[in-house]
């Protein structure tokens, strides 16, 4: 375990994010963006045929990257203009993949990103705590993913 995250950490940080992660955020960007108005969590299987918003993109991420990288999913308030909207990426190490760009960039250099809350399959983090993971929405969804 110790050298997979060594070669996790030079992965990132000497050679930036690699070139199949770099396919898998844009292969999946591609998919078509559709808002929904009951905030409902698609399985990547049901966004994949129906298309999704912003924290459908990151599930399809997160069960893409998961077996392979410390992933976790993430509230965020995004700065647009005049407004401060509500918004779910995924956080890959000190990375941020966003439905809203191509662009693979580190979470420092997200100025426009406030992260609320970050949350993985077992637990949730606010504030460098750690909670068990009690959202009930996300724990309904992977229930349903494993079908």
């Amino acid at each position: 375990m110790k050298y997979l995250l060594l070669f996790i950490l030079i992965l990132t940080s000497s050679f930036g994010i690699s070139n199949n992660i770099q396919e898998i955020n844009s292969d999946i960007n591609k998919i078509k963006y559709v808002l929904d108005n009951e905030d409902e969590w698609k399985t990547p299987k049901e966004f994949y045929s129906k298309g999704g918003d912003c924290e459908d993109f990151a599930i399809a991420k997160f069960v893409k990257l998961e077996k392979l990288y410390n992933v976790k999913m993430a509230y965020v308030e995004l700065k647009k203009l005049n407004s401060i909207e509500p918004h779910m990426v995924l956080i890959l190490e000190d990375y941020i993949l966003d439905n809203l760009t191509n662009k693979i960039l580190s979470i420092e250099d997200r100025t426009d990103l406030t992260i609320k809350y970050t949350f993985d399959r077992n637990n949730l983090y606010i504030n460098g705590k750690t909670y068990k993971n009690n959202l009930s929405k996300w724990n309904e969804l992977l229930n349903k993913i494993k079908g």
